[in-house]
């Protein structure tokens, strides 16, 4: 049986505009290293010059589509859901993508869901929150979880 995983994207205001499931490898060294390593270099803009390439994201709704994209590459694997906070798909992960504040810096924020808690050595009724903050920290947040385990 796979480790399930939702990603959903958030705009400016925290409306979720893409809910990505993933069947299986949705653990944070599946999934988690996964997105660090297709986030970590995106320069969001807003607007489009001539000069933008590959590496930028106008907004969060471009990201989402890139995002997309970038994972979904056949049949199976992974499926895009209707965008509802609280969605019961068997995860044992999410990953939040937001943008701070200022709109222009990609943030992370990874939870085991309360229903599922008790598969990642921990007792809890609710969410637990791993991880919350900006791309780069996630990295630090990922190398010290590999070493835990």
């Amino acid at each position: 049986m796979g480790t399930r995983s939702l990603t959903f994207v958030h705009d400016e205001e925290d409306q979720i505009l893409m809910v990505m499931y993933r069947q299986f490898d949705g653990y944070l060294e599946g999934m988690g290293r996964d997105l660090y390593k297709f986030l970590h270099g995106i320069r969001m803009i807003n607007g489009i010059s001539m000069n933008d390439d590959t590496g930028t994201a106008n907004g969060f709704g471009c990201l989402a589509a890139q995002i997309v994209a970038h994972f979904k590459k056949g049949v199976g694997g992974f499926y895009l859901n209707a965008p509802r906070k609280l969605m019961d798909a068997g995860q044992e992960y999410e990953y939040h993508i937001y943008p701070q504040p200022n709109g222009m810096e990609i943030c992370i924020k990874v939870i085991v869901p309360g229903f599922t808690a008790k598969n990642y050595k921990r007792s809890a009724s609710k969410d637990v929150v791993l991880f919350d903050g900006s791309i780069s920290d996630f990295e630090n947040f990922l190398n010290r979880e590999a070493v835990r385990e």
